[in-house]
Order: C-alpha cells, then structure tokens, then sequence
C-alpha cells in the first residue's frame, strides 16, 4: 500500500468513527491504548506467521467478532480446505495487570510475554 493510499483509509476511518485526526496521535500514544494496539499487531503477526508455515490447504484468517458479544475470544481462524476442520488461535502477548508507570521514574513499563496458547476447535 502506498503513503498516499495508507493516509486515505485512515482520513476514512476518522470519518467512519467520528474521530478528531489531528488527536490520533494522542489516542495512538495513551498508555491505555496502546497495550491493545500491540496486543493486535502481535495477532496479524502471529496470523502472517503462520499463514507462512501452513501448507496451501489451511486458510487462515481473523474471524472479526464483536467482543461485547461475549462470545469466545478468537483472534484468528484456521481452516482445513480439504476436511473443513476448524480451529482457533488465542494470542497474548502480554500478562494482564502487567503495564504500569514506574512510581520513582514516572516511565512506563510493560512486562511482555510472547505466547500462542494451544490450537482449540473453532465453535
């Protein structure tokens, strides 16, 4: 994707969301926002990753569920093309309660952890 064409799809995403562009930096930078900005990116990662290593039978793919649905968290799918199988992947990335701001240094700190957990059924 070219700057140009990267710079329009998030002038529409401002737009789609009702959001102020000139504060997306800010928003991208809160210490709140930014454990789940890493936490999705480990999960296209990991997606890529794996797409890689599969054979060309498995389709990978993030299945975009609505979490306030309280349905399983699934943060990416795989599928057997051939059996039509499915399973789920789960990624953390990172223990909770594990960022805070460091009490005499004022900075922030996240203790990270890399982890897959194991492959389940996809419901």
């Amino acid at each position: 994707m070219t700057l140009p064409e990267w710079v329009e799809k998030l002038n529409q995403f401002c737009q789609r969301y009702d959001l102020e562009a000139e504060y997306l930096a800010e928003i991208l930078n809160d210490p709140k926002v930014i454990p789940m900005i890493r936490g999705k990116s480990f999960e296209f990662t990991v997606q890529k990753l794996i797409s890689e290593i599969l054979p060309e039978k498995y389709r990978v793919f993030n299945p975009r569920l609505n979490a306030q649905t309280a349905l399983q968290d699934v943060d990416f799918a795989i599928i057997n093309r051939e059996t039509g199988k499915q399973y789920s992947l789960e990624c953390k990335l990172a223990s909770k309660g594990s960022f805070r701001i460091d009490k005499k240094s004022k900075q922030p700190y996240l203790k990270s952890k890399s982890k897959v957990y194991a492959l389940k059924n996809f419901r």
